[in-house]
């Protein structure tokens, strides 16, 4: 299937980016909520602490798109790490990928540009320690009117007691979106 074989490129360039741009993410003195795979054997890890560290990172994410939606940079800065990267992959396999460093990414949010919405659901999450990834679909508001959907794709780190955002992959798709189940936007 075409959609899947896009589905592991996403997977594999946000696995990259994130690897590659945000390696020293972690440092001295930080620690896990949790050390080992949270995703592991229940036995040896209390469901409500998986749970609760699921619930977490999924709130991070979602903050991320409150904020983006509020072009509240402030908050985008505090929740994304310094060296984060935004990676954007085309349905149209003939469009480069596009990386965007955090700084260029919260330049164009504080800009004039027309009110955005981004709203997701449905979120796979999992986690390693202090690894998190957020699989989600979404879509995508411009003034009002829809402009696209498609996944996003959250690599988040615990560092310094917090979770915090390490790099976002997603693809986007103009047409054949399928409804979303939030239905339409307020």
């Amino acid at each position: 299937m075409e959609s899947r074989g896009f589905a592991r490129l996403t997977f594999a360039l946000v696995m990259i980016v994130s690897t590659v741009g945000c390696g020293a993410a972690g440092g001295a003195g930080t620690g896990a909520p949790e050390s080992g795979n949270l995703d592991g054997d229940v036995q040896e890890r209390p469901r409500e602490v998986l749970d609760g560290v699921r619930a977490e990172v999924v709130s991070v994410a979602e903050a991320t798109l409150a904020a983006l939606s509020a072009a509240d940079t402030a908050t985008l800065r505090r929740i994304m790490h310094p060296t984060a990267r935004l990676l954007s992959l085309s349905e149209d396999p003939s469009v480069a990928p596009r990386v965007t460093q955090v700084e260029q990414f919260l330049a164009s949010v504080g800009g004039p540009e027309a009110p955005l919405l981004e709203r997701m659901w449905s979120p796979t999450v999992h986690v390693d320690g202090r690894l998190a990834t957020v699989w989600t679909p979404y879509d995508f508001y411009r003034g009002g009117e829809f402009s696209h959907c498609g996944t996003d794709v959250f690599t988040l780190g615990y560092e310094k007691g917090t979770w915090r955002v390490l790099g976002i992959a997603y693809t986007v798709q103009r047409e054949g979106c399928p409804e979303s189940p939030l239905g339409p936007p307020a």
